[in-house]
C-alpha cells in the first residue's frame, strides 16, 4: 500500500494542529477482555481499514460546530476538501423520506393510503398485498433488497422499470415477505421513486433539487448519476480493499435508495433543518407534525426512513450507507440539534465512521449514545499463523484466511474481507455480521478445517493449503 505510506509521510503539521481532540481518541467496535480501553488516532485507523479519505461535519445545539477532512479523494492524490462530493449510499433513504413528507404536505400523496392507484402496470402487477408509502419507507412493505450493485460510471443507467422484468440482470423486484415484517429493502424505495416521479411528472433528481437541495441551499448535493469522464475533480473516487475503482465509481438507477452525492456540510444543513422543524422553531420547509414521522416507532429501532436508538422518542436517529467503494454514517439528536456526519471513499468506511462517532460522543457527552462494543479475546501471532490458508467449502466456493497488521481476516471467493475476533478456544467471529468460525485441529495440532455456523450457512470447509 505505497500510496497510503506516502500520504501519511507528507501530511502537514498544520493539519495535525487543526485536528479536533476526539480524532486522537477513536474507539473500535471491539475491546479486549481484562485490558484497558484502547484509543486510536484517526490516521492509523484509516490505514488499518484502508480508507483513502474521510470528511466530517459536526453540529451542536442547532448550529454547525467543526469540520475536518483528511486524505486523498482519487488515485492521482488530490486532497479531499470540504466541498468534495461523496456517494453516501443508503443515506439517500432518509433524504427520500423527507421528499415524500414534502409531497404529503402538498397534497400529492398520503402516507397511509394504498399506493396501488399510483403505480404503472409493470409495478402494480408486482404488488400482491396492499401497501402504503409509510410501509415502503420503513422496510415493512414486503419487498426484496435489489438495486444495490449499480453499474460502472461509463455504462448506461438502467431504467427503473428494468427491475420489474423477470430477466433483469440488475436484480428482480419482488414483494416476497409478509407486509408488516421488517426486511431491509432497496426494493421498497424503487417503488417510492416510481411513485414520486409519477405524481411530480419529472425525474427524481429534479424532484430532489426542487424539494430539498434548493430550499436548504445544499449547493454540493445531487441525485444525478454522473459519468466520471464528464465531470470535474470535485467528486471522490471509490476505493475497495487497497484498490481504486478503475471506472471511478458505480452509478445507481435506484437513486432514492443509493444514489445521493453530497458533502458532510450539506447533510448538516439538512439535519439541522429537520431539527428546527422537529422542535417547532422553523416550519417553513417542513412542519413539526410531518417531521415527527421520522421517529414514529414502526419497530423498536426503526422509524420512517430513519433508524432509532431506542423505543424512546427522546433518543437519537441515525442511518448508515454502504455502496461500492463508499461508506458513511450520521447521527442526529432531533430535539437537541446535536450530532455528526462522517463520509468516506473506502469499503469498511462505516467501521471507521462508527469509531469516529464513538469518540465524538464521548468527547461531547452525547446523552445515551450506544458505543456497541464487543468484548473479545486476544490471540498471539503464533496461534493465528496456524490458521492461515485456503478453506474449500465445495467445488465452487472457498474462503481464504490471512493475516494483516496482526489481525486475522476471512475473505470468501469474490467477497469482501472481514476481521475475525477470537471469542473462545479456536473460535472466531466477525463483528459486521452474525457468523461463527470454529477451527478443527488434529491430535497433532494441525488445522484440518473449519466449521462455519451462520443464519445463511452451516457447514464444514476443509483446509486445502
Amino acid at each position: 500500500m505505497r500510496w497510503i505510506a506516502l500520504f501519511f509521510i507528507v501530511l502537514s503539521p498544520f493539519a495535525f494542529a487543526q485536528q479536533p481532540e476526539a480524532l486522537s481518541k477513536l474507539l473500535s467496535s471491539y475491546k479486549y477482555a481484562s485490558e484497558e480501553e484502547q484509543h486510536y488516532i484517526i490516521d492509523e485507523r484509516m490505514n488499518f481499514w484502508q480508507i483513502p479519505s474521510v470528511s466530517i461535519s459536526t453540529f451542536k445545539l442547532g448550529k454547525p460546530d467543526w469540520q475536518f477532512e483528511l486524505g486523498e479523494r482519487n488515485e492521482s492524490g488530490s486532497k479531499t476538501t470540504s466541498d468534495t462530493r461523496y456517494q453516501v449510499a443508503s443515506i439517500s433513504k432518509p433524504v427520500t423520506t423527507l421528499i415524500v413528507l414534502r409531497a404529503v404536505e402538498k397534497g400529492l400523496v398520503k402516507l397511509d393510503a394504498d399506493v396501488q392507484s399510483l403505480l404503472a402496470p409493470e409495478f402494480s402487477t408486482l404488488v400482491r398485498s396492499p401497501v402504503t408509502l409509510k410501509q415502503l419507507l420503513s422496510h415493512t412493505a414486503g419487498f426484496n433488497h435489489v438495486g444495490y450493485r449499480g453499474v460502472e460510471s461509463d455504462l448506461p443507467l438502467p431504467t427503473l422499470s428494468s427491475y420489474t422484468r423477470k430477466d433483469s440482470k440488475y436484480g428482480v423486484l419482488k414483494q416476497e415477505f409478509p407486509v408488516g415484517e421488517f426486511h431491509y429493502s432497496n426494493g421498497g424505495y424503487i417503488v417510492v421513486q416510481h411513485i414520486l416521479e409519477h405524481v411530480y411528472g419529472m425525474p427524481f433528481e429534479q424532484i430532489a433539487q426542487q424539494e430539498v437541495f434548493k430550499p436548504l441551499n445544499m449547493l454540493h448535493s445531487s441525485f444525478v448519476q454522473p459519468d466520471a469522464k464528464r465531470v470535474g475533480n470535485e467528486y471522490s473516487h471509490a476505493h475497495r480493499m487497497g484498490k481504486w475503482e478503475p471506472k471511478s465509481w458505480h452509478k445507481y438507477a435506484a437513486q432514492s435508495a443509493a444514489g445521493l452525492w453530497t458533502t458532510p456540510s450539506d447533510l448538516t444543513k439538512l439535519l439541522l433543518a429537520v431539527h428546527a422543524a422537529y422542535i417547532g422553531k422553523d416550519e417553513s420547509w417542513l412542519t413539526q407534525n410531518s417531521v415527527y414521522t421520522i421517529n414514529y416507532p414502526v419497530t423498536l429501532y426503526s422509524g420512517v426512513g430513519f433508524f432509532r436508538s431506542s423505543g424512546l422518542q427522546t433518543g437519537y436517529v441515525f442511518h448508515g450507507g454502504v455502496n461500492y467503494g463508499f461508506e458513511s454514517h450520521f447521527v442526529l439528536y432531533p430535539t437537541l440539534g446535536t450530532g455528526a456526519v462522517v463520509v468516506t471513499n473506502g469499503q469498511k468506511g462505516d467501521q471507521l465512521a462508527l469509531e469516529i462517532l464513538r469518540a465524538i460522543s464521548v468527547e461531547e457527552e452525547w446523552p445515551g449514545y450506544l458505543l456497541n462494543q464487543t468484548e473479545v479475546l486476544k490471540s498471539d501471532l503464533k496461534e493465528l499463523k496456524l490458521l492461515v490458508g485456503r478453506y474449500q467449502y465445495d467445488k465452487h466456493f472457498y474462503a481464504d484466511i490471512f493475516l494483516r497488521d496482526g489481525m486475522l481476516y476471512v475473505q470468501g471467493y469474490q467477497q469482501d474481507a472481514y476481521v475475525l475476533h477470537k471469542v473462545a478456544d479456536n473460535t472466531y467471529q466477525p463483528l459486521e455480521f452474525k457468523s461463527t468460525f470454529k477451527f478443527e485441529l488434529s491430535s497433532k495440532g494441525k488445522v484440518k478445517g473449519l466449521t462455519q455456523d451462520a443464519p445463511f450457512y452451516n457447514g464444514f470447509a476443509k483446509k486445502v493449503k
